[in-house]
């Protein structure tokens, strides 16, 4: 049995280094092999103090005050590892989520990284990217591309996100599984109506 936890993060900016930026979502969805085990860890976190870029806010709509009273990534961290532990870790966008997990991980004064303390870490999004052969493709193209529904996630969340994950993951994985040479379009394309040309005005001078 391979012990597979999907996991995804949102979080305050881009950057845990330039911006000082932190983790406000944190989910991790236990699988063995392909059969999820029931074991769910799924939280909002306190950035103590860190507030989100407007641009981190539009993508995830967490409001600062939701984040008032919650635990802190210390708090929580053994739990965490817990869950994590020899476990093959994937994520859609690795090297963007374990950098922010590292820098909490480095902020508590832990001595391993993520990658010590997983059996491995693997990219979900580099998969897609051989995969279909494409220099950088988003989650919702590569879902769309094996139709799978991402229609009830309106707003980007951990848990959402890492559901999402698994799902493609497994479709990645399997050679009988064959996406589409391209993404198709959100909305169907409605054909342009012929506008009509109004005839020039005559004067009765001219």
């Amino acid at each position: 049995m391979t012990k597979y936890v999907f996991l995804d993060t949102e979080t305050t900016g881009l950057s845990p280094h330039t911006g000082s930026h932190r983790i406000i979502e944190l989910a991790c969805i236990e699988y063995e092999n392909e059969v999820p085990t029931g074991n769910v860890f799924n939280l909002k976190l306190n950035p103590e103090g860190k507030k989100s870029t407007k641009e981190a806010f539009r993508v995830h709509q967490i409001d600062s005050e939701e984040l008032v009273g919650m635990p802190t990534f210390k708090d929580i961290h053994e739990k965490f590892i817990s869950i994590i532990k020899d476990a093959h870790l994937v994520t859609y966008n690795a090297p963007f989520d374990t950098k922010f997990l590292n820098a909490e991980l480095n902020r508590i004064n832990y001595p391993s990284t993520v990658n010590d303390i997983c059996a491995e870490v693997i990219c979900a999004m580099e998969l897609a990217e051989k995969k279909f052969s494409i220099g950088r493709i988003n989650q919702d193209s590569a879902c769309r591309r094996y139709g799978i529904d991402i229609s009830k996630r309106t707003v980007h969340g951990a848990y959402i996100d890492a559901s999402l994950c698994a799902q493609l993951f497994f479709k990645l994985i399997n050679k009988d599984e064959v996406p589409l040479k391209a993404t198709p379009q959100k909305e169907k394309h409605i054909p342009t109506k012929a506008i009509p040309i109004p005839r020039a005005y005559k004067s009765k001078r001219t």
